[in-house]
């Protein structure tokens, strides 16, 4: 019968300690009578393609160092996608699940009431003026009352129309 075989991602390590990556699949080939005639293989080298991975994920590893060392509380609200990411302790600012709906029905729901205002004007001139960002330090304020000092820094990706498509802070 044959049976076909594949990797997406296998790889072959060289006596020198070169390793290369590859996808491959071996499939039969088959006459017009439907015998088996022959093996056909499909080789790609994806060694470029691994070795950009392996560098992206060295990078995420660096920055999530970073942001646990500097104890930062990093989020990026993805405006058309409503998808709210978040890295570093957010459970010890918010003890109110932070979801992307919820900030899209008001983004300003942690900030203490008695900052709100100052916070609410510059995000609005920093959108008005078209800053791609901007900076202000304001309390959380906790379901339990509780309040804490942050500096948030907010920075604007815009589309190609001009139009906000995610904000990072």
């Amino acid at each position: 019968k044959g049976e076909v075989c594949s990797s997406d991602h296998d790889y072959f390590d060289y006596p020198d300690g070169q390793r290369d990556w590859y996808r491959w699949e071996c499939r039969p080939w088959k006459t017009p009578d439907g015998d088996i005639g022959g093996v056909i293989v499909l080789n790609q080298d994806i060694t470029g393609i691994m070795q950009a991975l392996n560098r992206a994920e060295q990078a995420e590893n660096r920055v999530q160092r970073a942001i646990d060392v500097a104890n930062l509380a990093v989020w990026e609200l993805d405006v058309k996608k409503r998808e709210l990411t978040t890295v570093g302790p957010f459970n010890e600012l918010f003890d109110i699940p932070l979801s992307a709906d919820r900030l899209a029905r008001n983004p300003f729901v942690f900030v203490h009431p008695l900052d709100r205002a100052d916070v609410i004007k510059t995000w609005r001139e920093a959108v008005r003026e078209g800053r791609k960002s901007f900076t202000v330090e304001h309390r959380v304020i906790r379901e339990d009352e509780t309040e804490i000092w942050v500096q948030n820094m907010c920075t604007f990706v815009y589309d190609e129309n001009g139009q906000t498509h995610s904000i990072l802070g």
